[in-house]
């Protein structure tokens, strides 16, 4: 017997005695499904066309590049950067350019590019090779042993120098630094010590000066022989030991001969002594004699002999002046005497 529905049980009662069906109905599932696809689609078609919005408003100004080349690093990235590209710098080995000088850019001048993209710089590291060592102020040996073992080849030169040691380096060819292929030659220049100097012509001069030229001129002041003139004033230069144009080398003593002070000689005591031996005295010594006469009676025991004398005796003179003395005469031929010796003859 087939069994009636209950109208009860679909107002959502329940008889006592009948189970309920709880499944949720089959067709709830693909519906739902389908629902979130199609909300899913929706989401992403409104994102890619904001994209599409987007690109179309943040479209960026394509800039043409200039040239870099032959400038600095500094001025080279700030003429890139004020375009507003980022500046990436390479350094590699250039021969023909200066250390630090840009030689190359990527992209290439003319080239257009957008802001933010990346621009490289090609930038001269100097020339291949390794940097010479810096030898100059060491000794030539030393310097030479020092570029050897480095690999270098290093050869000597000299020449004068008055600041530069005896045998100092004081050049290098190539310079310190310079960066060159292994094996290259160096040429160091080492001090020969001081040049040798002509000595100058001194004779006439006066010694002060004469001294003064011979100091400046790099010369040493040897011994110092004075001699008498009456031709030149004192301090007279007469002559030079080497003698003028003789090459000699630095702070070599020079020896001067020079007019000295005219020699001074002790007038001799004459007072008492004849006039003969007191006129003899004086010529000895190279003094002139001029004589004044007073008359004494006969038989005065000064009769013939000197009185009195103008320049005392002891008194230091020069060669050439005159003495007068005082010589008592009764008129009466004096007797014969032997000569008056001087006591003192000699120059002081």
């Amino acid at each position: 017997m087939t069994a009636l529905p209950n109208p009860l049980a679909r107002r959502g009662r329940t008889i006592p005695g009948e189970e309920l069906d709880l499944r949720p109905p089959r067709w709830r599932l693909p519906v739902a499904f389908v629902l979130v696809m199609a909300l899913f689609g929706a989401s992403l078609w409104a994102a890619v066309g904001q994209l599409n919005a987007n690109s179309n408003t943040v479209d960026l100004p394509r800039i043409v590049l200039p040239p870099v080349a032959d400038l600095d690093i500094a001025s080279a990235s700030n003429k890139l950067t004020e375009l507003g590209v980022t500046v990436n710098v390479v350094f590699e080995p250039s021969e023909g350019r200066p250390q630090g000088t840009v030689f190359g850019q990527r992209p290439d001048a003319g080239a257009k590019v957008e802001q933010g993209d990346i621009v490289t710089i090609r930038v001269s590291d100097g020339r291949s090779g390794q940097p010479i060592p810096d030898v100059v102020g060491q000794q030539g040996t030393d310097a030479q042993v020092a570029l050897t073992s480095s690999g270098f080849s290093a050869s000597l030169a000299s020449v004068a120098s008055d600041t530069v040691p005896l045998g100092e380096v004081l050049l290098m060819s190539p310079s310190a630094g310079q960066k060159v292929i292994d094996g290259s030659p160096v040429l160091l220049t080492v001090s020969a010590g001081p040049p040798l100097r002509n000595v100058p012509t001194v004779v006439g001069a006066n010694i002060n000066n004469v001294m003064v030229d011979l100091g400046r001129g790099g010369f040493g002041i040897g011994t110092i022989t004075k001699v008498s003139s009456k031709d030149q004033p004192e301090g007279t230069v007469t002559a030079s030991d080497p003698p003028p144009g003789t090459p000699v080398a630095r702070d070599y003593p020079v020896k001067l001969t020079v007019v000295g002070s005219p020699p001074t000689y002790r007038v001799p005591y004459l007072v008492g002594a004849r006039q003969a031996s007191a006129e003899a005295a004086l010529r000895a010594l190279g003094l002139g004699a001029r004589v004044v006469v007073v008359a004494v009676g006969a038989g005065d025991p000064n009769d013939g002999k000197v009185t009195a004398q103008s320049i005392p005796g002891g008194s230091p003179v020069t060669s050439g002046v005159t003495v007068t003395i005082t010589v008592s005469s009764s008129g009466a031929p004096p007797p014969p005497t032997a000569p008056m010796i001087p006591t003192t003859v000699a120059p002081r």
